[in-house]
């Protein structure tokens, strides 16, 4: 099954429950390495992997591989709401710490 947002910038393709790929248009290795490492250390992840097939291609391409009955899609969305809640913290962390300084 093969989906994408309105904005065309992820594209979706879910090769079976516990296989998926996903293509996000203008991002590259920060995300790629970031997402991939929070996948592996998930215990329900047997493969997580990204490529960016050409340095002109602006596209990233990611692959989520989870053990046979868990669901590959859920698994990524789980850790990107992780992502979200660990760069949440790291901007109120420095905002905190550039008021400190402004102070000084």
């Amino acid at each position: 099954m093969e989906s994408s947002p309105k904005d065309g910038k992820v594209t979706i393709n879910q090769v079976s429950k516990n296989v998926i790929t996903v293509a996000i248009k203008g991002e590259d290795h920060t995300l790629g390495n970031v997402v991939r490492y929070l996948l592996l250390k998930n215990k329900q992840v047997e493969f997580a992997g990204y490529n960016i097939p050409h340095p002109s291609e602006n596209v990233l391409h990611l692959r989520v591989q989870t053990k046979q009955d868990v669901d590959s899609k859920q698994v990524l969305v789980e850790t990107l709401e992780t992502l979200k809640i660990i760069c949440n913290s790291l901007e109120e962390k420095y905002k905190e710490e550039l008021a400190r300084f402004m102070e000084t």
